[in-house]
């Protein structure tokens, strides 16, 4: 039997507020009733006041809160991001004493937990503008025809290159024929 001072590891989550320009760390507390946040984080919000609570630490004296409605989410680490809506959370609004921003009560991260099915593989960011060089075997010259997909082809006329056998596009002048055609045959 052990007779050692035996502590718990604390447990910590990344999240995401609205309005709070970059993700902070939250502790989740298992014996929290309420989730809280320190007001220096949401002071330049001017969030509405719900209402008041008392909040009864174990030990010390008693503090006064605003009750606020942040929208949070989980912050997912790269390569992933968070896809999922943010949850309205009603926190209890104070100096905290601790090193963290925010406290998460049970009920709170057990819905932070469903939200990390909702991460994906982050896409890398491209261009508006792609550049598209096709090659086609046959020769297209359709003008104004509603294909079966009822996909609207504008006019291109195509012809063989001679010394390697590639198809180069030609389209007209017209201002009406696309960048990118579809060919559909």
């Amino acid at each position: 039997m052990s007779t050692g001072l035996q502590l718990s590891e604390l447990q910590y989550s990344s999240v995401l507020a609205k309005g709070v320009p970059e993700h902070v760390t939250a502790l989740e507390d298992g014996g929290a009733e309420v989730a809280m946040v320190d007001t220096c984080l949401i002071r330049h919000l001017n969030l509405h006041v719900l209402g008041k609570i008392i909040i009864r630490p174990v030990v010390g004296k008693t503090v006064k809160a605003d009750l606020v409605l942040l929208k949070i989410k989980q912050h997912s680490a790269q390569p992933y991001t968070n896809i999922a809506l943010c949850v309205a959370v009603i926190s209890a609004a104070c100096k905290l004493a601790t090193d963290v921003n925010f406290i998460l009560c049970c009920s709170v991260v057990k819905e932070m937990q469903e939200l990390k099915t909702y991460d994906v593989l982050k896409c890398p960011k491209i261009s508006s503008e792609v550049v598209v060089d096709a090659a086609s075997t046959r020769s297209v010259s359709r003008q104004n025809q509603l294909c079966d997909n009822r996909t609207t082809v504008q006019r291109v006329d195509a012809k063989m290159s001679d010394d390697d056998g590639a198809v180069t596009p030609i389209a007209s002048n017209d201002d009406t024929v696309p960048d990118v055609v579809y060919n559909t045959h």
